[in-house]
This record gives structure tokens, sequence and C-alpha cells, in this order.
């Protein structure tokens, strides 16, 4: 599945991007794992699907799942480290959404202030976010390295309003 992030900020700051990957990526290793398990080859591995032998969650699958997770918090971390460094202190809003066909759609905001006397706002950043994040189904790699993106390309192009305050507001949609 994909995802959309639009983001905007003081100084004019835009970025977008549409079709952004959650992290089904990680698919191409479950069936890998499946194919190394069967002896009869393809023809054996649709049967298998068919007749619902084979797990849909592989051990390999879940193991580079949470090594994603790892690596995505890692990168949102530090990117709002480095962000913070040249822009103190941020007003982060954060509004994931996913949309459902027959229900209304799932999702809460997130909007606070960031700011180096946290000691690691990195930490706090993804602390207070992360129930946002879980509320769209959205708590995944693909999200967290593209906030981390986000954040990355805020610190370069980013400027202050003429009050002296940083902004952003980002958007993702599923």
């Amino acid at each position: 599945m994909a995802f959309d992030l639009h983001a905007s900020g003081t100084g004019g700051f835009r970025y977008s991007r549409r079709g952004l990957d959650l992290g089904d990526v990680y698919e191409i290793a479950n069936w890998y794992d499946r194919l190394n398990t069967l002896t009869e080859g393809p023809r054996a591995l649709v049967e298998s699907e068919i007749t619902g032998a084979i797990s849909p969650d592989s051990p390999l699958q879940q193991a580079l799942n949470a090594e994603g997770m790892i690596i995505g918090m890692r990168l949102l971390r530090d990117s709002v480290d480095m962000m913070l460094a040249g822009k103190n202190p941020v007003l982060v809003t954060v509004c994931p959404r996913q949309s459902h066909t027959l229900w209304p759609d799932s999702g809460t905001n997130f909007s606070g202030w960031l700011n180096t006397l946290d000691g690691s706002p990195g930490y706090y950043f993804l602390v207070d976010v992360t129930p946002a994040l879980e509320s769209a189904g959205m708590k995944n790699f693909g999200v967290l390295a593209a906030l981390a993106a986000t954040f990355a390309e805020y610190s370069l192009r980013g400027r202050a309003s003429s009050g002296g305050e940083h902004q952003i507001l980002i958007q993702l949609s599923q």
C-alpha cells in the first residue's frame, strides 16, 4: 500500500511526496522464505496458498519489519535533533489519516513544540507522535523514513516567520 505526504512550513516551505511505500517491500522476504520451505517448486506454492497451509507472516519478514522500525526510529530521531540544531524551537503538527470506504476515516493529530531543552527532542517527539501514527495504522518504517526526510528538508530549506518562529505542518494520507 502507498501513502501521500504533504508538508508546509514557515518561510514558504513546501514538500510533497506521493505514492510512498508503507513498508510492503518486506513482502518479498516473505515470498522468498516461502519458496525456500517448499520442495515441489512454484506449483506447490500456489497450492499451499489456495489451501492456506502456509502462514502469511514468516519469521524472516517479522525480523525485517522489526529491523526496519528500529532504523526508521533512529532516522527520525536523528533528523529531528539535526533540524533543531539550526532551528529552535519548532512547532510541529502531524496529521495522519487512513481513509476507509465503509466507515469514517481514522487518525488523530499531534501538535507540539520541539526544542533542545528537552535533552533528546527526537526521542520525545517519537514518543508523542506514536499514538497518532498508530491510530491511522501508519506506525511503520515507510512513514518514519518519510517523516525523517521531511525534517531533513525543512532543516535545509525552512525559514523562520516574520516573528522568528518555526512551524511545520505534515499531513499523511493513506
